[in-house]
């Protein structure tokens, strides 16, 4: 059986949209399932799950998606306008060409998590933000490419550090500066200090 995208809705409110790139079928974990999503976004119609945007609070992406390589993340999560946090940090963006739109009117934003497998330096990010005024450092108005860019790196994004302690936690790092530069991963922890 191949990898698929899937994702599972985990409560009809202050639901949790999470991502999984796996064989498993994930049945009967949530209120709703989203199977065989496509690799190159959602540029005329809305993703699957826009018919629960008043449900979906948070959207995070498991550890098995770093596996997953997106050409386009194009409205993603356009539109959803009870999400407050976005867990990017398990996305590899390297084949990704196109972010339009991927917050696009989710005006309830104010968090977005990413890693160091996630960049935006070759990517079309126009609008990717509009209407996202609760993010830091908010600007109004439409969004160019190079605006997008210029946004991530500006502090609209935490950085997460893939520290995989105890519990496989991201350990949060609030300086957003650098986007693309390496972070590298925690190799050991003493856990009884």
């Amino acid at each position: 059986m191949a990898k698929t995208l899937k994702a599972v809705l985990t409560s009809s409110s202050n639901g949790k949209l999470i991502f999984y790139y796996d064989e498993l079928p994930h049945t009967g974990e949530g209120v709703s399932l989203y199977e065989n999503i496509p690799d190159a976004g959602f540029p005329s119609d809305p993703a699957p799950w826009a018919s629960q945007a008043a449900a979906i609070t948070e959207a995070s992406f498991d550890k098995s998606c770093l596996e997953w390589r997106p050409t386009s993340l194009e409205k993603y999560f356009a539109n959803l306008t009870a999400l407050t946090t976005a867990d990017l940090s398990n996305v590899n963006t390297t084949a990704t060409v196109n972010m339009k739109g991927l917050f696009y009117g989710d005006s309830a934003l104010t968090t977005v998590a990413i890693s160091r497998y996630f960049t935006v330096a070759s990517v079309d990010g126009t609008n990717m933000f509009y209407g996202c005024s609760l993010l830091p450092n908010y600007a109004a108005g439409n969004v160019s490419q190079t605006q997008a860019h210029s946004r991530f790196e500006g502090g609209y994004c935490i950085r997460v550090k893939q520290s995989w302690i105890a519990d496989g936690t991201p350990e949060v790092v609030t300086d957003a500066e650098g986007l693309t530069a390496t972070i590298e991963p925690l190799l050991s922890m003493d856990l009884n200090a």
